[in-house]
């Protein structure tokens, strides 16, 4: 048995953001040959849409590595200290830079983030408004949110 880890973004998913048969297919051989096929990703947990988990992986490497899952197990977790995610936020909202907080059930962001990340997606498939859209939650106290595996800023002055 070998296991095999597959990126996302540019390796799963096409630049026209579709899923190509071929891929599908390659994990499927791969299971059926007894294989474990593993994401691998930048991605949070619920960045990950269901039609991706239907192809038939077997688990997630995610979060930059700080959230490794088989199955519905979890087996590792590591968020970002509460103390580093303050002082962080903190330099950015000083800077008046657009940002997220990622966990694995939902992104965290600011009133004026949230809104910008809504537009920027408008029109996009219901798919990638779940996951990129509909998982996001308005916090007040963004400084304060603990259980963050990554944080990605964006629209950055600086």
């Amino acid at each position: 048995m070998k296991l095999i880890f597959l990126d996302v973004d540019g390796t799963i998913y096409s630049k026209a953001n579709m899923i190509p048969e071929s891929v599908k297919q390659a994990v499927t051989k791969a299971r059926e040959n007894g294989h474990k096929v593993f994401l691998n990703t930048g991605r949070s947990f619920v960045q990950i849409p269901k039609s991706l988990w239907a192809i038939g992986f077997d688990g997630m490497i995610g979060s930059a590595g700080s959230y490794i899952r088989i199955g519905d197990k979890v087996l590792y977790h590591e968020p970002l200290e509460g103390e580093l995610v303050e002082k962080v936020c903190d330099y950015f909202l000083e800077k008046k830079m657009f940002f997220l907080l990622e966990a694995n059930e939902c992104i965290y962001g600011t009133k004026e983030c949230v809104e910008f990340q809504r537009a920027r997606f408008e029109g996009a498939s219901e798919e990638i408004l779940d996951c990129f859209v509909r998982s996001l939650i308005v916090c007040d106290l963004i400084e304060k949110v603990r259980d963050v595996n990554k944080i990605m800023f964006f629209k950055s002055p600086i």
